[in-house]
């Protein structure tokens, strides 16, 4: 571990201080609440929302309230507003994500989606090509009569995903080892997202035990 994180007061496995991290969340939970972060440009709307995009996906955080009504949850600060906008490529609704693809994908925000994916597997990894998020990223390919065989994803993709992460500085460059690393500001921000969805989740299920506890009504003779 190098000196800087240290200075920093984090580790790479996102749990100092006994605060929840990256690995208590699901991939699911962190992959949806992460991608409406990044829709978003960094900026989040308050728990009852971040519930919803934990459930509904990173489209749920786009029309759960008006701007005016927006704050920013996990303790993000202005810093992560405007100026960390993710970047998106003009090709993003027709482009495939690999050989073995037939079409593109479905969904309109699947480029949020593989960012969110990406840091969250280069937080966990560290030292990660694009090789290597080809490979994670590829698939089988349907060759009709024969054997199907694993193809990689496109690493122009990847390559534009680890970009517009480098962009808004959750990423950078490893110069000693190669591949991509994530930043100290990019893990305090990945944590603070990973902490209110704990936080959440903690908060529903309290809620939940709130209610079944609540002994139902006698009813009353007419």
């Amino acid at each position: 571990m190098s000196s800087r994180w240290q200075q920093a007061g984090h580790t790479p496995e996102g749990s100092a201080g006994g605060l929840p991290g990256v690995r208590d969340v699901t991939p699911e939970a962190f992959i949806a609440a992460y991608s409406s972060h990044l829709k978003r440009s960094g900026r989040l709307h308050g728990g009852a929302a971040l519930a919803r995009a934990i459930v509904d996906g990173p489209t749920a955080l786009a029309s759960s309230s008006p701007p005016g009504n927006l704050v920013y949850a996990a303790g993000l600060g202005a810093r992560a507003a405007s100026p960390r906008k993710l970047e998106i490529p003009v090709w993003v609704d027709v482009v495939k994500t690999g050989t073995g693809k037939e079409l593109a994908p479905y969904d309109q925000d699947w480029f949020y989606i593989r960012a969110a994916a990406v840091a969250r597997h280069i937080y966990l990894r560290k030292h990660v090509g694009v090789g290597a998020l080809a490979k994670l990223h590829g698939g089988s390919v349907n060759r009709g009569q024969r054997p199907s065989h694993h193809a990689d994803g496109s690493r122009s993709v990847e390559r534009k995903v680890l970009q517009a992460l480098e962009k808004i500085g959750v990423l950078e460059h490893d110069t000693a080892r190669g591949g991509r690393r994530i930043t100290v500001d990019g893990q305090r921000d990945l944590d603070r997202i990973a902490s209110a969805i704990v936080e959440e989740q903690r908060s529903s299920e309290e809620d939940d035990e709130c209610t079944s506890c609540i002994p139902p009504s006698s009813s009353r003779p007419s």
